[in-house]
């Protein structure tokens, strides 16, 4: 894995704000791809694959991927990005986990930033790259956030050093992301852990020395920091 010349400056900036892990989500299908092949992929590779239905993945999180970052695969910081997760769960039902990645991809050398959701005119307003600016831009004291809603002032208020100032931040990491760098991965109950028992019982030992447990309140707590009017 090569990083950035610049690496030093992130691993301080990550240290300094706490950040523990990078965070991704999907549905518990799509385990059996990701764990069969023992890495996440992009969307650019699942095309390839063709979405099958059998040992592999069952479905795309985006089917419309408006970012026109096919090659990268969609992180946020710290927390899910709650407004899509929740969107993606009401639109498509089904079991979905939370998978913790290793904060390392932050600086990995082709990895990039997006000061909100990379697919939206305001963040390719604003310039989506790889450089430790634009990575620090993500923490911006306040955003003027414009939509086609209209415009909107996030500010940093309440939230910890950890937490990007907008929601929907997003970090894009090229390629892969190999299992072994995932930390945990969060089911919504019980019986999310027994559906994706049941369909990964080739790889279930593996599996369990990354803690799979289930998700509980841990990231509905984090949702204080973002009130409705923030985002």
């Amino acid at each position: 894995m090569k990083y950035k010349a610049d690496k030093d400056s992130f691993i301080n900036e990550i240290e300094e704000r706490k950040i523990s892990y990078l965070v991704h989500f999907t549905k518990v299908e799509n385990l059996v791809g990701i764990f069969g092949r023992k890495k996440l992929i992009p969307r650019v590779e699942i095309d390839k694959i063709g979405h099958p239905t059998s040992k592999g993945y069952f479905g795309v999180r985006d089917n419309l991927r408006y970012d026109d970052k096919k090659e990268y695969i969609c992180l946020s910081i710290q927390h899910p990005n709650y407004y899509m997760f929740d969107r993606k769960q009401k639109e498509e039902g089904g079991d979905w986990c939370v998978i913790l990645i290793d904060k390392k991809y932050i600086y990995c050398e082709h990895t990039i930033f997006s000061i909100s959701n990379a697919a939206s005119n305001f963040a390719q307003q604003v310039g989506i790259d790889g450089s430790f600016n634009n990575f620090m831009s993500l923490f911006k004291d306040s955003i003027n956030k414009s939509t086609g809603y209209g415009s909107r002032r996030l500010t940093r208020e309440n939230l910890l050093p950890c937490y990007p100032t907008c929601m929907q931040a997003e970090v894009l990491v090229r390629d892969s992301i190999l299992c072994s760098d995932f930390i945990k991965v969060y089911f919504n109950d019980e019986q999310a852990i027994k559906h994706a028992e049941e369909m990964i019982k080739d790889e279930l030992a593996e599996i369990r020395k990354w803690d799979i447990s289930p998700i509980l309140a841990l990231f509905e707590l984090n949702k204080r920091f973002w009130s409705e009017q923030r985002e």
